[in-house]
């Protein structure tokens, strides 16, 4: 009997603690924070960036990484739609500036993948030039397509109606792993080592002897 007693009295001992600790912020004046300051981040608005891939063929994926990482080291919030996720919808999120919530500004676009003069192909099919107008999230942006016949009209002229900084595109056939590369180092180039487009672009041509491979349209 008088080792229940003991017993008891321990555990009355121990419920006591438990009860003052579990008080003690509230004795001293110490809020709870709330759900919210736990758990939801500040949000800052700011410049995003996007990289499309829905082919894994030649390079495409470790060069699409490799210009997120320069991306993410210069402080941008940085997405990636690639292969099954390339799809036109997705794609056309950004394009149409539907951010959540709406502060967001998209700045660089890159895409490796297949295409030619009159559109582009992504994971559920091509998307027509026709479709790439009226674009107001790409305007005042840098966007590299890295797709076959992609600096030809009419898919330039829909392209550079949206008034992008820059466009660059394919005057030709494209190579597999060089073209992609070749991307990888503009971006090297012009968000690492300070290079103008223009200089970016030529030097990524000249790494992979792919000069006259790309061309670049440049807002006035």
């Amino acid at each position: 009997m008088k080792a229940i007693i003991v017993s008891a009295r321990k555990i009355c001992a121990f419920l006591a603690i438990l009860v003052l600790f579990s008080t003690a912020p509230y004795l001293y004046g110490i809020s709870e924070p709330s759900h919210k300051e736990r758990f939801e981040p500040l949000y800052i608005p700011g410049p995003v960036a996007l990289a499309t891939s829905p082919t894994n063929q030649g390079d495409a994926i470790p060069v699409t990484q490799r210009i997120m990482n320069y991306w993410f080291s210069s402080g941008i919030k940085s997405y990636s739609l690639t292969i099954s996720s390339c799809t036109k919808s997705n794609v056309l999120q950004y394009l149409n500036e539907e951010f959540t919530p709406p502060d967001d500004k998209l700045i660089y676009w890159n895409n490796i993948g297949h295409g030619d003069k009159y559109g582009l192909y992504f994971y559920d099919g091509k998307m027509y030039y026709y479709e790439f107008e009226n674009k107001s999230g790409v305007t005042n942006s840098i966007i590299f397509i890295n797709s076959c016949y992609s600096f030809e009209n009419p898919l330039k002229n829909s392209m550079i109606s949206n008034h992008p900084d820059v466009y660059i595109g394919a005057t030709t056939a494209l190579p597999q792993y060089t073209s992609e590369n070749a991307c990888g180092n503009f971006w090297k180039y012009y968000i690492k080592d300070g290079m103008s487009p223009s200089q970016a672009l030529e030097q990524a041509m000249e790494d992979y002897g792919l000069e006259g491979y790309f061309g670049l349209y440049e807002e006035n």
